[in-house]
C-alpha cells in the first residue's frame, strides 16, 4: 500500500502482509518522521 500525507505529499510504502518484521516496521515509522513512542500513542 502507498500512503500519502495530505499536508506535504510525503509517501510511505507499507507492505500488505499479516505480520511485518520489527525492522521493517521501525523503518516505516522513521519514514513517517515519528518516534516509536509517538507511533504507539497513535494506535
Amino acid at each position: 500500500m502507498i500512503l500519502k500525507r495530505e499536508k506535504d505529499g510525503k509517501r510511505v510504502v507499507i507492505p500488505n502482509h499479516d505480520e511485518l518484521p520489527k525492522g521493517t516496521l521501525r523503518a516505516i515509522i522513521r519514514q513517517c518522521d515519528l518516534t516509536v513512542e509517538e507511533f504507539v500513542n497513535l494506535l
